[in-house]
């Protein structure tokens, strides 16, 4: 949201979450138009749009045995998306592509071969242990969802097998340094001979990056 009194934009609730609707923002994929507004209303005139296209229904919470969560959302209008509902996804890389059978290419959606999946493995880790060493989310989706009403919304563990038949739809490389002090932290734990042990649901190499 835009802090008037600090003239700044404020994260709002979970930074992941937050990130990925700034990149929505950005990205504009309905051509919302912007001419004349502030900056405030120029930021969230996106998302509003969006909300006027989907209505969630319920959420898939992420549990570490899939290393993902998801949306289950419904159309309010007809969208080049279809007239049907959709599941989306996002995870770990190589869990989401697993249950990838097919990937979108511009407008097409194709077959995800184990070239194309090889290809988007490498770019990921190329993005998670680069210069910049990117934490890194698969997106996708099910564009033909099991109904709610087979679901077992109350077990976790079964949430795995209802995000299936996906639809690759790309990376999101987001910059998520360890916070400032940590490094003084560390260094002070080396000197009093305490072993450090990193436990993260992160990219291991992306993890090893970063440390």
């Amino acid at each position: 949201d835009f802090n008037e009194f600090k003239q700044a934009f404020e994260k709002v609730g979970e930074a992941t979450e937050t990130a990925l609707i700034v990149l929505a923002e950005k990205m504009n994929p309905f051509n919302v138009p912007k001419t004349g507004l502030d900056r405030r209303s120029s930021a969230i005139v996106v998302r509003q749009e969006i909300e006027t296209k989907w209505k969630k229904e319920f959420t898939l919470e992420f549990s570490r045995d899939r290393k993902s969560m998801s949306t289950y959302c419904t159309p309010l209008k007809p969208s080049r998306l279809g007239t049907g509902p959709k599941l989306f996804v996002k995870g770990a890389p190589e869990g989401v592509l697993e249950r990838c059978s097919h990937a979108r290419v511009g407008t097409a959606k194709v077959p995800l071969n184990s070239t194309l999946k090889n290809r988007i493995l490498d770019l990921t880790r190329q993005y998670g242990t680069g210069r910049d060493t990117l934490r890194c989310l698969a997106l996708a989706t099910a564009d033909n969802p099991m109904k709610p009403e087979e679901m077992d919304l109350g077990d976790s563990t079964k949430f795995f097998t209802y995000e299936v038949n996906l639809t690759f739809v790309g990376v999101v490389g987001m910059l998520d340094p360890p916070r400032k002090e940590v490094f003084d932290s560390i260094v002070r734990c080396r000197a009093a001979g305490i072993r450090v042990i990193v436990i993260t649901g992160d990219n291991k190499a992306t993890a090893e990056a970063i440390c």
